[in-house]
C-alpha cells in the first residue's frame, strides 16, 4: 500500500468528528472549503491520497473499465485494515484527536467502507 495522509483541517475540539477522505491528489483543501460552506459543526478532515485507486479500494478482482487502465485488484481489506489500525490512530495521536465514536459500514461482517469517524 502506498498512501499519504494529511490532516487538512483540525477542529478546535479534540472530540469533534474526523472525516476521512480518499483522494486522487491534493483536492483535500478544496473539499474542506466546500464542507465549510455546508457544515455548521466543527470537524477535522484527514485526506488520504491513494496511489493505486483501482487496486487499493476494490474488494475483488475485476477487469478495467477503461482501456489502458489497470484491472481492479482486491486490496480493500488490506487498505481498510491499515486505515483503521495504523493511519487513523497515528494521526489522532500525533494531532491530539479523540473522536467520540467510530462509525463503519459493514457488509457480511467485514468493514468495506469507512464513511467517517465521529
Amino acid at each position: 500500500m502506498n498512501q499519504s495522509a494529511m490532516l487538512i483541517r483540525r477542529a478546535s475540539s479534540a472530540d469533534a468528528p474526523l472525516v476521512v477522505l480518499n483522494c486522487f491528489g491534493d483536492e483535500g483543501e478544496a473539499v474542506a472549503q466546500e464542507l465549510d460552506k455546508l457544515v455548521d459543526h466543527p470537524y477535522s478532515l484527514l485526506a488520504i491520497t491513494v496511489s493505486e485507486w483501482n487496486i487499493d479500494l476494490s474488494p475483488w478482482k475485476a477487469p478495467a473499465v477503461f482501456k489502458g487502465e489497470p484491472d481492479f485488484g482486491f486490496g480493500a481489506d488490506e487498505y481498510i485494515s491499515e486505515l483503521v489500525n495504523d493511519i487513523v490512530p497515528s494521526v489522532c495521536e500525533e494531532h491530539g484527536l479523540n473522536p467520540r465514536n467510530i462509525h463503519r459500514r459493514l457488509f457480511d461482517g467485514r468493514i468495506v467502507r469507512i464513511v467517517f469517524f465521529i
